[in-house]
């Protein structure tokens, strides 16, 4: 088989893990996942040795794609504005790893899995928030002894009440994140003299 063809059997697996997770959550069988595919079994295991294996490399995917969504932020001038581009993106990720982000809040991943879901903090991918944290104290929108790991953790702490919003609530990612700013930034601007 050619590199090539190896190359797209796995992304073809690796899309339909996604697929069939979302769908049947963390118990869905490899077997599915392969059917989806279009591939045999064997083909699957040679790529990933087990179900583990599979899911490991799904949450290093979802840890590409939420760093690329942060990034995209960094970009604006505004770095507020750019924390808030960044973190609507994040949800739009988010919507589509709601079975994993569930399956990591239950204790259901699991332990290799689990170790791979480093905190934010620790993770160097998502540093495009800590650089326009500190843009934004430099600008002095932001008090300057504010940890801007403070900031990062707790927009990622707000990605679970995301999944508990009621389906036709009329809230969007865009509504939810420009509230969870506006909460979190009220809480470290600078405040004009009184």
């Amino acid at each position: 088989m050619r590199r090539s063809d190896a190359r797209l059997n796995r992304e073809r697996i690796l899309e339909a893990a996604k697929q069939v997770f979302a769908e049947q959550g963390i118990a869905a069988e490899v077997k599915d996942i392969a059917d989806r595919a279009g591939l045999g079994i064997g083909t699957l295991y040679r790529n990933f040795p087990g179900k583990d294996d599979l899911l490991v490399e799904v949450v290093r995917g979802l840890a590409g794609e939420i760093a690329a969504a942060l990034g995209e932020g960094e970009d604006e001038a505004d770095p507020i504005a750019g924390l808030r581009t960044g973190l609507v993106n994040v949800y739009g990720v988010a919507a589509n790893y709601g079975w994993l982000l569930h399956a990591k809040l239950n204790q259901q991943l699991p332990r290799g899995v689990q170790t791979t879901l480093k905190p934010p903090y620790e993770d160097s991918r998502y540093q495009a928030v800590i650089r326009m944290v500190e843009r934004a104290k430099a600008q002095g929108l932001i008090r300057p002894e504010v940890d801007p790991n403070l900031i990062l953790v707790l927009m990622f702490s707000t990605i679970g009440p995301l999944l508990h919003m009621p389906v036709g609530s009329g809230w969007s990612g865009e509504d939810l994140a420009s509230t969870v700013l506006d909460i979190v930034l009220n809480g470290v601007a600078t405040r004009p003299p009184a």
